[in-house]
């Protein structure tokens, strides 16, 4: 394990919220090295390259994770929405609906994607989160502008890339077309599923 990677693990040791995180570093880039075997990574708050042959992954983990959040909107009264609509389209002068001093909060949740590998010889669980991934340079032209189709090509790819390494229920169920485990509360929950 270089230096670098010890940094990087004793930054994410520290508490989060009281909390004592599993050692993890966040992957910034992953690409796949067909040729030689091996995937090249880079990590966040670490400058060098990282090259691990494709026999030291020893797993594969992912997970969904519950992200909710509430948004407030100003709640309009329906009539006098209706009265400046028709006002509109018949004077041609825009009006402004009366806005009640009533707010509406609504919750909104949407599930964020993240993936984790153990590598041998390397204490940290090394994770990805999909949001902020650059799937282009992993997938190349596989890629696409959609979150999903794009996890589920990387799980694909990764699997077949490293079928050695041992798949979590995740992992199997987008390999094998089933349906996708339940999804975790924060990250902190996967990060103690992949710890067991």
């Amino acid at each position: 394990m270089t230096d670098q990677t010890d940094q990087a693990q004793q930054v994410s040791e520290e508490p989060a919220f009281g909390l004592l995180l599993p050692p993890n570093a966040r992957v910034k880039t992953l690409t796949f090295d067909d040729a030689q075997r091996r995937i090249q990574v880079t990590l966040d708050g670490v400058e060098a390259e990282q090259i691990v042959p494709v026999e030291r992954i020893r797993s594969l983990y992912g997970a969904r994770i519950r992200h909710e959040s509430l948004t407030q909107y100003k709640s309009i009264s329906q009539a006098h929405a209706s009265v400046a609509f028709i006002s509109t389209a018949a004077l041609g002068i825009p009006l402004t609906p009366k806005v009640n001093k009533n707010n509406v909060t609504v919750a909104n949740e949407d599930l964020v994607f993240v993936f984790g590998m153990r590598i041998d010889g390397i204490d940290p669980l090394w994770y990805i989160m999909a949001a902020s991934f650059n799937f282009r340079k992993a997938l190349g032209p596989l890629s696409t502008y959609s979150t999903e189709l794009n996890v589920r090509e990387f799980v694909k790819r990764f699997a077949t890339f490293a079928p050695q390494a041992v798949e979590d229920s995740f992992f199997t169920a987008i390999t094998k077309t089933l349906p996708l485990p339940p999804p975790v509360d924060a990250l902190i929950d996967f990060f103690r599923i992949v710890a067991r």
